[in-house]
């Protein structure tokens, strides 16, 4: 996957400053101009992060842009991110220097999947599911 596409999954326009929901699909490579990762050396590995996207035109220029999107789903699906991270708090119901975990409320590729297609995973999950643990792995 060498190439990038940006295909929009939604755009509102309106006449001035408007938001965009682009997706971007690509290979992470050293050539990586149009995603950053700060720090992280090329994985070569497929990416396919949503962005928002809210652009001002005036006239027939562009007047400014601010582009935002989010790392965890990158890091995620490119095998950067745990899915648990120690908890370093004392937790309600968990005895005083039991060592617990949490789970990293990030969904990697998921989180493309269901921009694009709403029934593709299963919503809320996050909600029930991620808890703290005792004695994980990396505990």
């Amino acid at each position: 996957m060498d190439v990038s596409s940006i295909p929009f999954l939604s755009r509102t326009y309106q006449p001035h400053p408007w938001p965009s929901g682009p997706c971007l699909r690509k290979s992470h490579t050293p050539n990586s101009d149009s995603f950053r990762l700060p720090g992280v050396p090329a994985t070569n590995l497929p990416l396919e992060v949503p962005f928002t996207a809210v652009v001002n035109i005036r006239g027939d220029r562009l007047y400014h842009e601010h582009i935002s999107w989010d790392q965890g789903t990158a890091l995620k699906q490119l095998g950067l991110l745990p899915d648990y991270l120690p908890f370093p708090y004392p937790v309600p119901g968990v005895a005083a220097g039991t060592k617990t975990e949490y789970r990293l409320p990030i969904t990697g590729l998921d989180t493309a999947r269901k921009i694009r297609d709403r029934n593709s995973v299963t919503s809320n999950e996050m909600i029930s599911d991620y808890k703290v643990r005792t004695g994980g792995a990396g505990v």
